[in-house]
């Protein structure tokens, strides 16, 4: 039986006894624990409980035609004997085009809605852009525990007195050095008595031509005007997105929008993929080969003639292998120092003569085979300089120079380098060292990575360190995962912790986490986030995860 139906049942028999009491406080303590929401209080169980009644759930607003805007109101009723507290409202996203802003609105005018009275649910639709049939869901979330969530459907038909064909035009990717570009045309559909005014746009270097209004067919009743698009050569290089703006001689809808949209580049290069190439950790004396497949990303043939390496602590051999109108080139890299990184650029020299040189940076990490030679500090160093290279994404490779010794010394290593962080946190707090703890951020999350593959009893202990008290967001977002993958009810009170931590990503985390554990102690926690967090998104994370811990993951997912 759910808590607040047991308790409503105790109040309607009025048996309230000491027993009983007793053995609630007991039992809710347990189940909620104290470190950050404290146990209820006889007091506080028989409080008023808010019960919400939506009878109209579904809203038609009918026809209309482009353009117009419509504001409809969905209400609801407080039947409790306690105060609904609204916690937050979803609105299904609705865009027209790319660019366009949201067209569907929502707000509460009233978030406290007291016993016998009633609130609304405003939502404003802007029909900009659509043509059809319109359905969009909205979910309004409460503090009526028996039923967290309440689903609305907004409905209703968009006509447009244009037809546009196509409706959003895409030039594509245009490059400079081939204008003039071929652009399609755009078609306008209309009734006889509707005229196309004038038509323009958003951009100064794009305008639309109409040509000369035609009949489609003398049974049809319609005319076509075609819209031929030119676009400046003097354009900037860069994310195109415009508008035309077809104004129309009709009351009801007097304009129409067409979206344009590509990229404007100056010219076509030889591409190399990837675009660097890491080597990893090698050993010594250790060879590995890598290939780059350099791509004719133009109209000429062309081909490389020779390369030339830079490369400090490594040597390099370079070779090349045609690939249909492509190259492929290998680069076999052996190292010559240890207990260091090597870095280097090799430039392939090619006839082309847009782009006569492509240069590919390398890099990559060497370590001693003999580990009795490291000391514990020096390896420590090198690991945690390993940890913090942005390229090298396998965080396993940590475990090589620590020849796999997963339970103690990798364990040991890692541990340290994460506690630098959290001294850091503790001494610094937002002064000029906790910005330096900030410096090595990568270091420690990939310690965190790596810390969640071993197999050490005290990980746990560290990935909980890290998610309370690392300086950096990031960090402490992939320690709160982590611990949560490792056992989800020992996560519990540090996700609970996290619903207060000052980065909103991380608060979103804990909340969602928390849903997915569906653990009904979390409840409190939820409910404060869902009415109090000043992030919507949060709050939003918060009342979906308080659903699912309510009345369970897949009742949850279906809309009343």
């Amino acid at each position: 039986m759910e808590r607040v139906e047991y308790l409503s049942v105790l109040r309607t028999k009025g048996i309230f006894p000491t027993v009983a009491f007793l053995f609630l406080k007991c039992l809710i303590f347990t189940v909620l624990g104290s470190e950050v929401y404290p146990a209820s209080t006889p007091e506080t169980l028989d409080k008023p409980i808010p019960k919400i009644l939506a009878s109209e759930r579904v809203i038609d607003f009918g026809e209309i035609y482009e353009g117009e805007e419509v504001t409809t109101r969905f209400h609801f009723q407080n039947v409790g004997d306690g105060d609904l507290k609204v916690g937050t409202i979803w609105a299904e996203p609705v865009l027209a085009f790319y660019g366009f802003p949201e067209s569907l609105t929502t707000s509460v005018p009233k978030t406290v809605i007291a016993p016998c009275k009633e609130g609304e649910i405003v939502a404003n639709f802007k029909s900009e852009g659509f043509n059809g049939l319109i359905e969009r869901n909205i979910d309004l979330y409460t503090n009526d525990l028996s039923q967290p969530r309440i689903n609305y459907q907004l409905r209703g038909k968009v006509q447009s007195v244009l037809t546009a064909m196509p409706r959003q035009l895409f030039v594509g990717v245009l490059y400079k050095s081939e204008y003039p570009w071929i652009i399609p045309t755009v078609i306008i559909t209309h009734q006889p008595g509707i005229d196309v005014t004038c038509i323009k746009s958003t951009s100064p270097y794009i305008k639309a031509i109409p040509a000369t209004m035609q009949s489609v067919s003398p049974s049809a009743k319609e005319i076509r005007t075609e819209l031929t698009i030119e676009i400046d050569p003097n354009i900037p290089a860069d994310h195109l997105q415009a508008h035309l703006i077809i104004f129309t001689n009709h009351p009801k809808q007097p304009k129409m929008i067409i979206p344009v949209t590509g990229d404007v580049r100056e010219d076509r290069v030889i591409v190399a993929n990837p675009s660097f190439l890491d080597f990893g950790l090698l050993g010594p004396e250790e060879e590995q080969t890598r290939k780059v497949l350099l791509s004719r990303d133009n109209r000429q043939d062309w081909k490389p003639i020779r390369a030339e390496a830079e490369a400090k602590g490594t040597t390099v051999q370079v070779s090349f292998q045609p690939v249909g109108p492509n190259w492929e080139v290998s680069l076999r890299v052996r190292p010559t120092v240890r207990l260091e990184d090597f870095r280097g650029l090799v430039h392939v020299v090619t006839d082309n003569k847009k782009q006569p040189k492509v240069t590919i940076p390398l890099l990559g990490w060497t370590y001693d085979d003999d580990r009795s030679k490291v000391s514990a500090e020096c390896l420590k160093e090198f690991v945690a300089d390993i940890l913090d290279e942005e390229y090298l994404q396998d965080a396993t490779v940590v475990l090589k120079p620590l020849r796999g010794e997963k339970e103690d010394r990798a364990f040991a290593i890692l541990a340290s380098i994460l506690r630098e962080g959290e001294s850091i946190h503790r001494v610094g707090g937002d002064s000029g060292l906790a910005d330096l703890g900030k410096g090595k951020w990568r270091a420690r999350l990939r310690a965190v990575e790596v810390l969640a593959e071993l197999d050490h009893p005290d990980v746990a202990e560290r990935l909980d360190a890290a998610a309370r008290n690392d300086p950096d967001g990031i960090v402490r977002m992939e320690a709160l995962r982590a611990l949560f993958t490792l056992s989800p009810m020992q996560a519990r009170k540090t996700l609970i912790h996290s619903l207060r931590d000052e980065a909103p990503w991380i608060r979103i985390l804990a909340a969602d986490l928390l849903g997915q554990a569906a653990d009904r102690g979390a409840i409190p926690a939820l409910l404060h986030a869902m009415m109090d967090d000043e992030q919507k998104e949060v709050r939003l994370t918060a009342a979906q995860a308080l659903e699912k811990t309510v009345i369970g993951p897949a009742a949850s997912d279906q809309s009343p």
